[in-house]
């Protein structure tokens, strides 16, 4: 066996040991098995879900109220895992699946613990563009990287549109539909520097709750307190 190959086998192990330390909850896909091939490649299954984000609004009217109960779904799930200190790297409408009327953040291919483990080897950078933050790369992450990143998530529900830049989820941020603290609350998420940024799904989550409760009392979703 290679260098290259050990190498990767390590990440592999400690990948899976990440897997293993993240509770089962309503809001992350579970994790069912994971092993090698019989050629050695590895693999790893999680619950099987109805479909992803998108699929699931792509024939309704979407708007704030429309989708606050599925983006406080996926800040529940990000929360457990900044709470155990792992960042996601890789939050995308691709990655957050359906089940039962449930919104779990699924696919953790990407997550590490925040601490930087010296293997040798560099790691290369992992996401998906429009939604990684600008500090893709980091080979230590906070969690402000997954808020970046679901900011993003909720811009391109909201307007409807593919960005394939930064800028254009910047300009739409002006645009859509929400109310004044939300749309405050997702420039911050948004911004450069990430210690601008809330410091965690459970702060962006907290910052919602206030503005549904002090700005739309009559229109309170149960899942801000759930």
């Amino acid at each position: 066996m290679g260098r290259d190959e050990r190498v990767l086998q390590r990440a592999w192990s400690q990948e899976v040991e990440a897997y293993s330390k993240i509770p089962k909850g309503p809001n992350l896909a579970s994790l069912e098995d994971f092993g090698y091939l019989s050629d050695h490649t590895p693999y790893i299954v999680f619950e099987w879900c109805d479909g992803d984000l998108l699929a699931y609004f792509k024939d309704v009217a979407v708007d704030w109220n429309t989708i606050l109960p599925a983006l406080i779904d996926i800040l529940a799930g990000l929360e457990l895992l900044h709470a155990l200190n792992f960042v996601h790297r890789d939050v995308k409408p691709a990655n957050v699946l359906v089940k039962d009327g449930r919104f779990k953040v699924a696919d953790f291919g990407t997550i590490r613990m925040r601490e930087v483990v010296d293997m040798g080897l560099t790691m290369s950078a992992l996401g998906t563009a429009p939604y990684s933050p600008p500090e893709l790369g980091d080979m230590s992450p906070s969690p402000a990287y997954d808020v970046y990143s679901f900011a993003v998530l909720a811009v391109v529900l909201l307007s409807d549109e593919d960005f394939s830049t930064r800028e254009g989820v910047i300009s739409a941020v002006d645009t859509i539909a929400v109310p004044a603290p939300i749309r405050a609350l997702l420039r911050s998420c948004l911004a450069v520097d990430p210690l601008e940024r809330p410091q965690s799904a459970g702060t962006v989550a907290a910052i919602i709750r206030e503005s549904e409760t002090g700005h739309a009392p009559g229109r309170r979703s149960n899942y801000l307190w759930t």
